[in-house]
């Protein structure tokens, strides 16, 4: 990290001024506002967490994509794998407060050469990327932090002072702080950011399932992001979780197969590699079925263009009974 010591005692001074803000003692995580650092650049939406005592931080999301994730993940009906998943692959940057413990040894270089030392809670710079375990802010985060970390202490003083400024995750707009020449206030209109375009191309060999037997089986598929991390990657890099596809018979609960797809390269490059995948269960079985039913909405994508190459239908199905039971065993038993 080519970080200059300057950056990282402003980073820090700011840091410690939030953490004597204590802000989660009267903010949840629900409440938002949000910061756009640079004119055309992505509007981050803020969230304190920590009102519940587990986890101090001060959270922040770029975009309309980030905000969507952030909104699934607090949605009371959905599954605790999807919640979980929906945090994991939600690109974001969180200034959070751990026991020493939690540092890797590169936070605990830059607090020396600072000159800095806590007793209970230490300030963490963390870099939150789709598929990756948090790791270390490039410089371009960095620099955004230090806009962030200084537009936030202007909020917090004014929530401190009796405005109010917080609005429930669900809303349609939210407060802002926006730099265009000074810092001025205003608001984010949500239907008004970009939308990011997640376009799925892949090749797909007319031939690919030939000679497979057609049936009538109706098979229930999933995608799952494995939560053990994998860290064969070049030295400095963050750890990642790979993707595993799982497919089931509907009917008899019999695993059809599954196939683990590395985010090593990033996670758009693993989505590409999606329809490979399907097609290595079905070759392993040895059957084309004459319907796939998935929910996860990264697979519908992939669906979408392959059941129509290879003539089969698929359908959304929220439930997937038997993909849920052949989960949760395999779940079990990777955990012993």
């Amino acid at each position: 990290m080519n970080i200059p010591t300057s950056r990282w005692s402003r980073l820090y001074a700011m840091a410690d001024e939030i953490l004597a803000l204590a802000p989660w003692k009267k903010a949840f995580e629900e409440d938002l506002f949000s910061i756009q650092p640079k004119v055309g650049g992505p509007v981050y939406f803020v969230s304190v967490m920590g009102s519940q005592g587990a986890h101090h931080a001060i959270a922040y999301y770029p975009g309309m994509e980030s905000l969507s994730h952030f909104r699934m993940a607090q949605m009371e009906d959905i599954p605790e794998r999807m919640a979980i998943e929906a945090i994991l692959l939600n690109r974001h940057l969180q200034l959070t407060f751990e026991p020493k413990r939690n540092l890797f040894p590169a936070d605990l270089d830059i607090l020396k050469s600072l000159g800095k030392t806590y007793r209970e809670k230490w300030p963490v710079f963390r870099s939150h990327r789709p598929a990756r375990m948090p790791w270390f802010p490039n410089a371009q985060e960095m620099e955004d932090f230090e806009s962030l970390l200084e537009q936030t202490l202007v909020v917090l003083r004014r929530l401190g002072n009796g405005e109010d400024l917080f609005h429930p995750f669900d809303e349609k707009e939210f407060f802002l702080r926006t730099k265009n020449g000074d810092w001025e206030d205003s608001t984010c209109r949500v239907a008004d950011l970009p939308v990011a375009q997640h376009i799925l191309k892949a090749e797909l060999p007319p031939d690919a399932l030939a000679g497979i037997s057609r049936t009538d089986l109706r098979v229930e598929a999933d995608l799952i992001l494995m939560l053990t991390p994998i860290d064969d990657g070049p030295p400095g890099e963050a750890p990642y979780l790979p993707l595993m596809l799982i497919m089931v018979d509907a009917a008899s609960g019999f695993v059809l197969g599954f196939e683990t797809i590395s985010t090593r390269e990033g996670f758009d490059a693993a989505m590409v590699r999606i329809p490979d995948a399907i097609t290595a269960v079905l070759k392993k079985a040895k059957v084309v079925p004459a319907q796939i039913a998935a929910r996860h909405p990264i697979l519908l994508s992939a669906l979408e263009s392959y059941c129509g190459a290879y003539g089969m239908k698929y359908e959304i199905d929220y439930d997937l009974p038997a993909a849920n039971e052949a989960i949760e065993s395999l779940m079990s038993f990777l955990q012993k």
